[in-house]
């Protein structure tokens, strides 16, 4: 599994959008989302917005059936987004954009 891209994207408590490859299922899943609320950190998948009661609300486009394979994959897409970011700040600043990825 690697992060392809990071894109920061601050407000609330949303910092930013990225791009996961699992490359063993030649899978991408194109805007994860990462969240922060104080020393408390989350990524959620893809969502759908949608409105209830007047009251924008937003809905994962895909889950895991149990909480401890979620919570697996959520420590390791955080560990690997840390190495990211962290690659990132070494390298010379480049316009921060999605870009398309043919697996292909």
């Amino acid at each position: 599994m690697e992060i392809l891209n990071f894109v920061l994207a601050e407000k609330g408590s949303k910092v930013g959008h990225f791009q996961v490859c699992i490359t063993a299922w030649k899978e991408l899943i194109i805007d994860m989302t990462l969240f922060q609320k104080g020393s408390h950190r989350w990524v959620t998948f893809p969502t759908i917005k949608y409105n209830k009661d007047g009251k924008d609300m937003y809905r994962a486009q895909m889950r895991f059936k149990d909480q401890a394979t979620h919570k697996a994959y959520e420590n390791k897409v955080l560990q690997l987004l840390d190495e990211f970011r962290e690659k990132q700040k070494q390298q010379p600043k480049q316009e921060e954009s999605y870009k398309q990825f043919d697996l292909f």
